[in-house]
């Protein structure tokens, strides 16, 4: 170990790394890789080409295969590193140079939901993604908010997507 600036240092070396790492986890989603772990069981590990290199899942990386209720977060990975997404990122500086900074605009000459409208698979993109977003954090509120417990009735309505059965699933109703 250095000393605590040399520490800092290379600490810091790995937030220039950032993309890279965010497009090799897009490449491992697409191609399944969390997934096929996942379903190889709890201890499952890969390996490439001799046992010093083995891969399996983490913590953090269990959350990119779906979970008993279906839910990952490889959505929100896929739409973040999406073309017209990251495009829009190369022209923050411009946040602060203009008063009227619209990036993704810029970056790709229309507005967001206009983009949304002309390519079914960004709208796809979206779409699953605020569902998992929807899910993950009703989900987290879910679990502390005991609000719910009393209720005898629940109207039935539905999100974007037609999902209605977060709320049911954590509380049964008659």
């Amino acid at each position: 170990m250095g000393s605590p600036e040399e520490d800092d240092f290379l600490s810091g070396f790995g937030m220039t790394r950032m993309i890279a790492v965010q497009l090799a986890l897009r490449a491992a989603v697409e191609l399944n890789v969390f997934t096929i772990i996942a379903n190889s069981g709890p201890e499952a590990q890969l390996w490439k080409k001799s046992p010093e290199k083995v891969y399996g899942l983490t913590k953090k990386s269990r959350c990119l295969a779906a979970n008993d209720g279906g839910v990952s977060l490889a959505s929100a990975l896929l739409f973040g590193s999406e073309r017209e997404i990251v495009d829009s990122f190369f022209t923050l500086k411009d946040a602060v140079l203009e008063a009227s900074y619209k990036g993704y605009n810029k970056a790709n000459g229309e507005n967001f939901f206009e983009s949304l409208e002309k390519k079914p698979g960004l709208n796809k993109l979206f779409n699953d993604y605020m569902s998992v977003s929807t899910k993950v954090m009703l989900g987290q509120v879910l679990n502390v908010y005991r609000g719910f417990e009393e209720v005898k009735e629940l109207r039935r309505n539905r999100d974007f997507t037609g999902d209605d059965h977060l709320c049911s699933s954590t509380y049964s109703w008659h």
